[in-house]
């Protein structure tokens, strides 16, 4: 199970990669288009909001993965027991809001596929997947 959360975290960190410099680029475009050639262009900010949207999620699940969300250090890195602890405690909670955000999640999704973007000819459902898929990751990445 760790070899494929190890294959399963460059996957996903290659994904944000992609992600994240399709957001700066498209960003960059509609800073040239507006400001220099004076053509603003309104599929830009759907493009833009799409790709934070997953780079968010699935961001937060590389983060669990790495241990690089914020937290605090409330006992001596020594006390190894009290550290496994807290660090099984705080996994139980995040899968408890996980499992939480899951069960509504349907409802985000049934919203999201009745309504199509403005600019974009696709279902808004496209940006509620990454809700789905970073808690799946959260889930994944929590266990083990």
């Amino acid at each position: 199970m760790r070899t494929f959360n190890i294959y399963l975290d460059k996957a996903l960190m290659g994904l944000l990669a992609f992600l994240f410099a399709i957001m700066i680029a498209d960003v960059f475009l509609q800073v040239v288009a507006r400001s220099i050639l004076n053509l603003p262009l309104s599929w830009t900010l759907d493009v833009a909001q799409l790709m934070f949207s997953w780079t968010v999620f699935l961001g937060a699940a590389a983060a669990i993965r790495r241990g690089a969300h914020y937290h605090l250090d409330l006992l001596p890195a020594n006390f190894k027991i009290g550290n496994a602890v807290l660090m099984v405690t705080c996994h139980t909670g995040a899968l408890i809001v996980v499992a939480i955000l899951l069960f509504n999640g349907k409802e985000f999704l049934e919203l999201g596929a009745t309504r199509y973007c403005q600019a974009l000819p696709i279902s808004e459902v496209w940006f509620f997947l990454p809700i789905l898929w970073g808690l799946l990751l959260c889930c994944v990445f929590c266990l083990n």
